[in-house]
């Protein structure tokens, strides 16, 4: 028997018996299959808004911590310029402007304008805008300090303007005002402004003392005393050269900027709420939450203070009717509950915190999911009823309708696989050429269409993967070979990449002149992978050899060039971090400079401990107005070792996506420190390969080890060999 005659008694077979036998229970089975759906519907909806709401709070909870950290370094900067200038000379003169000069009058300074952005809040609760300049800063004097015995600090800071215009340009969504108090009572603010109370005292301020207190980053809800308005205030202080207190500098952080990345799902419509809560029990007391800023039918706006009097907002969230609520709260975690308030049943949702910072809190009516589930209930059933009452008919025309088309159908389908079989067999061989015209206007047409569309992509693809090969072996012959022979050190060096190429990047550069001999060590990590990030190692390398010698131990200016091509030559979204030194073999020792780069690891053999080499640069090519750090020293005695890698290490994850850690790293090599770098390095990434399992290596891969030997003479490697590269 033909294949189309078994096709077609198969096709016969396979639907009229399947179809009579469905109809038969699906008349019994309908009606009760209706009603546990419709009984059903309200829980699977309510655990669907649940896990959606969830997911809201954990996304801007990442959105919250991303601010934070933007925040954060926004702050360190604003902090080492300003104890740049307390370190710098004395200036005799310097331009100083107080409030009085930004008041409207007769002669404003250039650029006193209303902003909409500074809105200041009146006794009756409206809002209008305040007159600021951004082209200065203005200095309040607190009022029992003396102008005069804090001259010399004033005129130090006055230079502060163009710090405070930079940060704030980076991130005008995020800062509405940003301050310096000093402890003599001077305080800096930008924009300049004239709103300052009668015998205000900064140094009075929640965040001014918690920051001296504390000695670090600090965040507190505070009343800004220009706007009247609840804003976030982050600070830290600064210190003078000696070490001593010299103030606090801060951001001032309006809370509208928390819900501008909230978005909710347009089934809600204007009943969710979203609030920005703090769990502060030395505020509120241990059973409420303080509620910063609401956001409902998609407009938000910070609480402001009510009508009769200051403060912080009163604005509060009881938690004592709730004790799971609280209890999750408390701990920091996240979750869904569902609850009952003012008579109403509530979903409540919350993100994760730490105690005392910002997190999301969302309440959806329960109503709103009922609402739906009897909307639901009530399809369902009606078109049960629809379909059992023409599943009959419908089987009747289906079992006539099928045999005639399995018939048919037989004969249309055999004729294009015996041609697509065909063509399989050619292209099977290697013919990439090979096309087939089916016209047979169904899948089997869309099948010839895909099939005809193979051989050009696999043709394609096996060029790709010569090219890619190519790229590779151009790629490793760019990463140094062997690894230098300078006297008195054994260094080693390796990168493994996750793909074909990568961006990790380092190289060993002789710096030689008739009177010198030292040796430049860069290490560096281009953002991604792949080819895109390759070409900019690549180019980061030919900057840095070419200008290696003339720069020399300049290494300052040898990042601001490197920092001009990048910024031409990458994308927005690259950039590279960068960790380079400059090893004098007579003096034991490295001039070093790091842009942004994975700390480095000294193992020190006298103590036995591990010092991590710690900077604070920013990574090249972001901008071609970054400042770079200051280059560095680092003396070496016999036995001590320099390791520096790439974030590939750290950040290296297990099947259970633990992350391997920097103290890992730091615990192998003081374990190891007797043997020599190229052990050093291999027992470092055999212990990477059986931390992460059968785990997929996720990032490039790349360490340098510089060990303080002096029994070596640059001519023999303690393991008898130099160091080969990974997968020489």
């Amino acid at each position: 028997m033909k294949i189309r005659n078994k096709f077609s008694l198969l096709a016969i077979f396979l639907v009229v018996v399947p179809l009579v036998t469905v109809t038969y229970f699906q008349h019994s089975s309908m009606t009760r299959f209706g009603t546990r759906m419709a009984e059903h519907t309200g829980e699977i909806l309510a655990r669907k808004e649940r896990d959606l709401l969830h997911k809201i709070v954990q996304d801007y909870t990442a959105i919250l911590r991303r601010d934070k950290m933007t925040h954060e370094r926004a702050l360190h900067f604003q902090a080492r310029q300003l104890e740049r200038l307390l370190a710098g000379a004395q200036r005799e003169e310097a331009t100083i402007h107080f409030p009085q000069d930004f008041q409207k009058g007769e002669n404003p300074l250039p650029g006193l304008r209303l902003d909409y952005k500074h809105m200041r809040q009146d006794q009756s609760g409206g809002r209008s805008p305040v007159w600021v300049n951004y082209k200065y800063q203005v200095i309040h004097i607190a009022p029992d300090t003396n102008r005069e015995e804090v001259w010399d600090a004033l005129s130090r800071i006055s230079d502060l303007t163009e710090d405070y215009r930079f940060v704030y340009k980076l991130h005008p969504q995020h800062i509405l005002w940003q301050h310096t108090v000093l402890a003599s009572g001077v305080q800096s603010t930008y924009p300049a402004h004239g709103k300052f109370p009668p015998n205000y005292d900064p140094r009075e301020e929640p965040w001014y003392k918690r920051a001296r207190e504390t000695g670090s980053i600090v965040r507190a809800v505070s009343r800004n005393p220009a706007s009247r308005s609840v804003n976030q205030v982050v600070a830290m202080p600064v210190h003078f050269p000696d070490g001593r207190f010299a103030g606090v500098t801060a951001l001032s952080v309006p809370y509208e900027r928390a819900f501008q990345d909230l978005r909710f799902a347009t089934i809600w419509g204007a009943s969710a709420t979203a609030m920005l809560a703090a769990y502060q029990p030395d505020n509120t007391g241990p059973n409420k939450l303080l509620i910063l800023a609401r956001e409902s039918q998609r407009k938000s706006q910070a609480i402001e203070r009510s009508k009769q009097g200051g403060g912080l907002p009163s604005n509060t969230f009881d938690l004592v009717p709730f004790p799971e609520v609280h209890s999750m709260i408390a701990s920091g975690d996240s979750g869904v509950h569902r609850i009952e308030r003012n008579n109403q049943e509530l979903l409540l949702a919350h993100g994760s915190h730490k105690q005392g910072e910002p997190f999301p809190l969302i309440l959806l009516p329960y109503e709103e999911i009922i609402a739906q589930a009897e909307a639901e209930e009530q399809t369902i059933r009606s078109e049960t009823s629809q379909w059992i009452l023409l599943s009959g008919l419908i089987l009747i025309a289906a079992i006539g309708l099928s045999v005639i088309l399995a018939l048919w159908s037989a004969r249309s389908m055999t004729r294009p696989v015996l041609n697509l079989a065909s063509a399989a067999r050619r292209l099977a061989q290697g013919d990439f050429q090979t096309r087939i015209d089916l016209d047979s206007r169904d899948e089997m047409q869309e099948l010839g269409d895909i099939f005809n569309n193979i051989g050009p992509k696999l043709e394609e693809h096996k060029r790709m993967s010569q090219a890619m090969e190519v790229a590779k072996k151009a790629q490793n012959y760019l990463l140094p070979r062997f690894a230098p022979k300078t006297p008195g050190f054994d260094i080693c060096g390796t990168s493994i990449y996750s793909d074909e190429t990568g961006g990790d990047y380092y190289d060993f550069i002789d710096i030689e002149t008739p009177q010198m001999n030292k040796l430049g060590i860069a290490v560096g990590d281009v953002s991604g992978h792949g080819l895109g990030a390759a070409f900019l190692m690549a180019s980061a390398r030919g900057v840095i050899r070419s200008h290696a010698l003339q720069y020399n131990l300049n290494l300052q200016d040898l990042l601001q060039t490197l920092n001009s091509h990048l910024v031409h030559d990458s994308r927005d979204d690259q950039f590279l971090t960068l960790f380079y030194a400059v090893l004098d073999p007579e003096t034991h020792s490295l001039t070093w400079i790091s842009a942004g780069h994975e700390p480095a690891l000294c193992y020190r053999a006298r103590s036995g401990k591990v010092e991590e080499i710690r900077s604070s640069g920013m990574p090249l090519g972001i901008s071609a107005y970054v400042s770079h750090d200051r280059q560095q020293h680092l003396a070496m005695d016999p036995g001590d070792i320099l390791l520096i890698g790439t974030d590939g290490i750290r950040e290296a994850r297990s099947p259970s996506r633990e992350m391997f850690g920097r103290d890992r790293v730091q615990r192998i090599l003081a374990e190891n420190a007797e043997k020599t770098t190229e052990q050093i390095c291999r027992i470092i990434v055999d212990s990477l390969q059986s931390f992460r399992g059968g785990a997929r290596q996720e990032d490039d891969v790349t360490l340098v080890a510089v060990k303080y030997h002096p029994q070596i003479n640059g001519e023999d490697f303690p393991s008898g060999k130099p160091p080969q590269e990974e997968g020489e």
